[in-house]
């Protein structure tokens, strides 16, 4: 099972690597690199820096919400530790089709550190609901207040705003539901075990009965989590603050060239735009559709000559190199892991 994990793993690191040369070389084939170079020959450091920051600030954010609610559990570890599950999330979030290794990846090292998988699950689905509704929220708003530039946008990206804005909302409903409605997930386990038994798994009768008792935990999370309104409100505003901060950094590496004619609105409201365009693509990263659809939304806020390098920059801050930090504490974390196993 180990090896079929570390194989997985592999498998999609180098996919995730091949896309990236891939899509560079797609777009790049016909650009004169001299150019970008001369264009980042002046870019004001600072900038460069604080959007760093932000992208910190982002997973910190998250951080914040899932330690609060596993906190509320009466786990109190470390803020160090909430840290590190976060930026598991995000590297296997990276380098997985749709997102969908993070929270997967979370789970299983939250339950090396004893956290119990109904109160971890129950963690992370009330941060992705949270997370949804901001993301929808903002997008909406962004469609409002931005309707005279977005109307203007290219017919595909509109069209993939749609379909990303209504799978968005779909997902946050779903979510919503698996957190309050205790006999949703309760059907979804009995069809589960109905489908296991026709198909002669064995043991599903052990199976069913530690279904059962983690649902029993589950909905046990559920019903405090309602009685205690106040760590849902407080989990949904740190989201909307966390994806707000995550859609400053076009904004940011706007800034770091010099220019001031565009607004911050204006910045947040395009990233919305275009994190509901790329969101539903089953490609790790959404690797060449974010860079695709950067260079499509923000061709009339950038100038053209200055288009590919605030891409590069955007993309390589805010995304590539914490994918390459967050790899780095998997890395020490698997490690720790191997060296304490040996110890005992």
């Amino acid at each position: 099972m180990k090896d079929n994990k570390r194989k997985t793993f592999i498998y999609n690191f180098f996919v995730f690597l091949g896309l990236i040369l891939i899509m560079y070389f797609i777009i790049f084939r016909k650009v004169n690199i001299k150019d970008i170079l001369e264009s980042l020959k002046d870019v004001n450091l600072v900038f460069i820096v604080l959007t760093f920051i932000a992208t910190f600030l982002y997973i910190s954010l998250e951080t914040v919400n899932v330690g609060r609610i596993l906190n509320s559990f009466g786990y109190n570890k470390k803020p160090l530790t909430y840290l590190k599950y976060t930026m598991i999330g995000y590297f296997f979030s990276a380098i997985t089709p749709s997102s969908s290794g993070g929270q997967p990846m979370q789970v299983y090292y939250m339950t090396k550190d004893d956290i119990d998988i109904s109160h971890s699950t129950f963690a992370l689905l009330v941060q992705l609901s949270a997370y949804q509704f901001s993301v929808v929220l903002i997008a909406l708003v962004s469609l409002i207040f931005s309707f005279s530039y977005v109307k203007g946008l290219n017919a595909i990206i509109v069209f993939l705003f749609i379909i990303g804005f209504i799978i968005n909302f779909m997902l946050f409903l779903i979510y919503t539901l698996l957190i309050f409605k205790n006999s949703f997930i309760k059907k979804i386990s009995n069809f589960c075990i109905k489908l296991l038994k026709k198909i002669n798994i064995k043991n599903v009768d052990k199976i069913e009965t530690k279904i059962n008792e983690k649902i029993d935990i589950f909905h046990e999370s559920s019903n405090y989590i309602k009685k205690n309104k106040k760590i849902i409100i407080n989990t949904v505003i740190t989201c909307i603050l966390q994806v707000l901060i995550n859609y400053i950094g076009p904004y940011l590496i706007y800034k770091s060239f010099g220019f001031s004619e565009n607004s911050l609105w204006l910045f947040i409201s395009m990233q919305a735009i275009l994190f509901i365009c790329v969101s539903f693509v089953p490609i790790p990263g959404s690797v060449g559709a974010s860079e695709a659809g950067f260079l499509g939304i923000y061709q009339f806020l950038f100038p053209e000559s200055y288009l590919n390098s605030a891409m590069l920059l955007s993309r390589g801050v805010s995304f590539y190199l914490f994918v390459l930090i967050t790899g780095i504490v998997v890395i020490i974390n698997n490690y720790k892991i191997m060296k304490n196993k040996n110890r005992s």
